[in-house]
């Protein structure tokens, strides 16, 4: 219910979100392509 009520995202989709499109995060933490915190195809916002 929290979803359709409050206009952030949840707290996870905020930091997993940011932090798994970050091709440095992958790199420092030696995360593998295609895991679910260094997802192969990755979205850019800017």
């Amino acid at each position: 219910m929290l979803v359709k009520s409050d206009p952030h995202s949840l707290r996870k989709f905020r930091v997993i979100g940011s932090v798994s499109n970050s091709e440095e995060f992958g790199q420092a933490f030696k995360c593998p392509v295609g895991s679910k915190m260094n997802p192969a195809k990755k979205c850019a916002v800017w």
